[in-house]
Order: C-alpha cells, then sequence, then structure tokens
C-alpha cells in the first residue's frame, strides 16, 4: 500500500471511529449492554411506540383545540365579470363599450347543537385514552425486553455451567483413557466416560442452541442488529420479599394498575358517548348566520338614445338569519336515533362489567405472582441446601472413583445431579425476578418500590402464603 493510500485510509479512520462511538449508543465503555440501555434501544427502534407516540400528540393537541368547537364558519366569496345588459350605444351607430359588474361577499355561520355540550370531556377522554394506549405498548415493551434480557443472561450462565461440567467430564475422560492405556482399568470403563463426556458435550450443545433463540428473541425485541458481540449483566442477587394478604395489596394499588385506569377510562367514555347520544338525538339544532355583501352592477344605456355616459351603480346588503331544527324520530320506538341510545345504554353497561372484570382479574393475578414468589423463595432455599450437597457429594466421588470405589457411570450420576441441580437454581433464580417484575407491571410501580414496600419478614411470608 503507497503511503498516500495508507494516509488517507487513516485519516478516514480517525474521522470515522467517532461516528461509531456515537452510533453505539448502549456501549457505555465497559463492552456491557446494561437493561437500562436496551431498554433505551427498543424504544429508539419500536415502531408500535412511535406510532402510538404519534397518535397521543394528535389527541393532546385535538384536546387543546376544545375551542374550534365553538368558532362561526367563516367565508369570504367574490365574483367579476361582465354583462351585455351594461353595453353602452352612442348615436346608433354600435360603438360600445363594456360594463362591468363584481360582488364581494361575507359571511358567518354558527351552529348549536347537542353534541357541543359534551364535545371538551369527549376530547379529554380521547387524549386520556391514547395516553394509556401509548403506555401500555410502552410497558409491553419494556416488560418483554427485561424478560428477555434476563431470560439471555441465565441462558449463558447455564451454558457456563454446562461447559464447567463438561470439563470436569472431559479430564475423567482423559484419564480413564491414561488408566485403560496403561492396562488399569477395564474397557468397559474407558466406554462409560466415553459416553459421559459426549453426554455432556449434548448437554452444552442444547443450552447453547437455547441461548441462540434467546439472543434472537432479545434482538428482535430492541432493534440491535449482533447482541452477541456484547456482554451482559450479571443475573442479579435474589432479593426475597414478603407480603400481606392480597387484598391489602390490590387495595393499595387497584387505582394506579393500568388495567384498573384503562377499564375506568373505557367505562367513561361509554358513558360520554351515552350522553352525547341522548344530546345529538333529543336537543334541537339552533343555527345562525350572517353575510354581508357588496356589488356593483353597469346602468344600461337603450340605443337610439343621446349619448349616455359610463355609469354603474353601487350597492350593498347585510343578511341575518336564524334557524332551529327539532328531531323527532329519536323519540319514535324503533327509529335509528332511538336504537342508537339504546345501544350506547348497552354499552354503558357492558362497559361495568368490563371493569368489574378487570378488578376480579387484577386480584386473581396478584394473588397467582404473590404464591409464585413466595413459593419461588421456598425452592431457592431448598435448591441451595440441595446444590452444596450435590457438591460435596460430586466431590466424595471424584475422590472414591480415583480410588477405584465406584464405576465411571456412578461419577457420572454425580456429576449429572449436580449440574441438574445448578440449572434449577439459576432457573428458579429467573423465574423469581420474572414473577417480580410481573407483579410491579400490575401494580404500576417499578422493581426496586415493590423491594422497598415489602422487604423479607418471616411473619408477613407466612401470612401472604396463608391468604
Amino acid at each position: 500500500m503507497s503511503k498516500k493510500r495508507t494516509l488517507a485510509f487513516l485519516l478516514v479512520l480517525l474521522f470515522a471511529l467517532p461516528l461509531m462511538a456515537a452510533d453505539s449508543t448502549w456501549d457505555n465503555g465497559d463492552g456491557i449492554l446494561s437493561v437500562e440501555e436496551a431498554l433505551g434501544m427498543a424504544k429508539k427502534n419500536n415502531v408500535s411506540l412511535q406510532v402510538a407516540q404519534v397518535q397521543l400528540n394528535t389527541a393532546i393537541r385535538n384536546a387543546n383545540a376544545v375551542s374550534s368547537t365553538y368558532m362561526p364558519q367563516i367565508d369570504l366569496s367574490g365574483s367579476i365579470g361582465t354583462t351585455t345588459g351594461g353595453w353602452q350605444f352612442i348615436n346608433n351607430n354600435n360603438n360600445a363599450t363594456p360594463g362591468l359588474t363584481y360582488n364581494v361577499g361575507l359571511s358567518a355561520s354558527m351552529p348549536f347543537s347537542g353534541n357541543m355540550v359534551t364535545d371538551g370531556r369527549t376530547r379529554s377522554l380521547a387524549k386520556t385514552s391514547a395516553n394509556l394506549a401509548y403506555e401500555t405498548k410502552y410497558n409491553s415493551l419494556e416488560e418483554g425486553v427485561i424478560d428477555a434480557y434476563w431470560d439471555l443472561v441465565a441462558c449463558d450462565t447455564a451454558v457456563q455451567i454446562a461447559k464447567q461440567s463438561y470439563e470436569s467430564a472431559k479430564m475423567t475422560a482423559d484419564a480413564t483413557r491414561e488408566s485403560y492405556e496403561a492396562g488399569l482399568t477395564s474397557e468397559l470403563m474407558l466406554v462409560q466416560s466415553e459416553y459421559n463426556l459426549s453426554d455432556a458435550e449434548l448437554n452444552v450443545k442444547q443450552l447453547e442452541d437455547q441461548k441462540k433463540l434467546a439472543l434472537l428473541s432479545f434482538e428482535i425485541l430492541t432493534g440491535i442488529e449482533d447482541a452477541s458481540i456484547y456482554k451482559l449483566e450479571d443475573l442479579p442477587e435474589t432479593v426475597y420479599l414478603s407480603f400481606p394478604t392480597p387484598m391489602d395489596i390490590y387495595s393499595k394499588y387497584a387505582s394506579g394498575s393500568l388495567s384498573i385506569r384503562t377499564s375506568q377510562n373505557s367505562l367513561s367514555s361509554a358513558e360520554n358517548a351515552s350522553e352525547t347520544q341522548k344530546w345529538s338525538s333529543w336537543a334541537p339544532t339552533f343555527t345562525v348566520s350572517a353575510s354581508y355583501g357588496i356589488n356593483q352592477t353597469p346602468i344600461t344605456a337603450k340605443p337610439g338614445n343621446p349619448i349616455v355616459p359610463s355609469s354603474t351603480e353601487l350597492g350593498d346588503g347585510l343578511s341575518l338569519t336564524a334557524a332551529v331544527s327539532i328531531p323527532i324520530s329519536a323519540y319514535i320506538p324503533g327509529s335509528s336515533q332511538y336504537l342508537a341510545i339504546q345501544d350506547k345504554d348497552d354499552a354503558v353497561t357492558e362497559a361495568r362489567l368490563n371493569l368489574k372484570n378487570a378488578q376480579d382479574t387484577l386480584l386473581n393475578s396478584i394473588t397467582s405472582d404473590v404464591q409464585s414468589i413466595l413459593l419461588s423463595q421456598e425452592q431457592l432455599d431448598l435448591l441451595n441446601k440441595n446444590i452444596a450437597q450435590a457438591r460435596y457429594s460430586y466431590q466424595l466421588s471424584k475422590e472414591a472413583y480415583e480410588g477405584g470405589l465406584i464405576t465411571n457411570k456412578d461419577l457420572n450420576d454425580s456429576r449429572l445431579t449436580l449440574l441438574t441441580a445448578e440449572l434449577n437454581l439459576v432457573s428458579t433464580r429467573l423465574d423469581h425476578l420474572s414473577n417480580c417484575y410481573s407483579l410491579a407491571y400490575l401494580l404500576g410501580i417499578d422493581l426496586e418500590t415493590l423491594q422497598n414496600e415489602y422487604p423479607y419478614t418471616e411473619s408477613a411470608t407466612v401470612q401472604g402464603m396463608e391468604n
């Protein structure tokens, strides 16, 4: 490569590096992609969330423009032309000039209808609906990204544990082969050790495949093209929680729950729509309009008359109109307006039932998540004891195998027991974390608030389990 091309390459690289760093907004300098940075990328790249934001902006603009309902319709009109009645004749010689005519008008009209009574509330409820829709999509995206993030972390941890188990099986297989070649062990022991190694390798492959699927899901949610090049945070330490009764939790947080707020807004919207329908169907419509016009009309000269100077007539006029329309069909059973009112009333009843269903569902979901959290905590206590015993048992098994007291199959069984216990611990920790996030989202709070609100105490844990 020539010196000039080398220098050019270095200059391009020098100026490109800052741009590359600016694009990698998720890199905080240590190569670790945090949960918060993953959420930021997901929010930036999610089209559905962007659509919801546009819809929210539109609803906010419409809510702020409520005064437009009470503004009159104003029109400006005008016309210009000529008319044959405006030709001027001189001494019958048919010498003539055209007459000019024009009209300029300004009009304004203002209808007063029943739906104007509820227009302000309609716009406000629409804004609330759009805000709740955005919040729902954001929370769904956030919960999905967090679940995918920690699932990927758990899969990576499981792969590392399986690789450690594989290395242990490989060491045993290598030692067995050396013993076999030295005539110190049987071919059966060699075959068993090689089978155990193959089984350990298969476990690693299966867990790596699961990690690939978890990685794909994470990349789809966040929009990151290749997340495998980044490190993730370690699975956080499990924070034990204690709870009062699910009803106590419900009573404290139900009003802030997204599902309850959405159902309550739906009920308010249905009630407002029913009221709007009644005002529109029963109330008369008044229309007031005014118009003012200026026009010029030429004075027509008749043939045979003496020379008539060209002249025009200028005029103006003001017009005021008031009209009223009284609806009748809404009072007639079976008419479309009458049925529309009934439909809106039914929609209110349906919305009330949906709110009650949302309240019951929330209470049931709180109960389920609380029980899942408490049960996983009990399982974690047992798994921690189980792992300690499995590790000790595996250590004794290795010593016994080296002393010729047990077979390779016995050693492998001990190794698999330890591997299973360690994988179960990772899985249970992930379930506990996922259930905690789920409960926090149900209550409309973040995970840290949940952990601070319900710290672990033995008595409260028992109370939560009993209820």
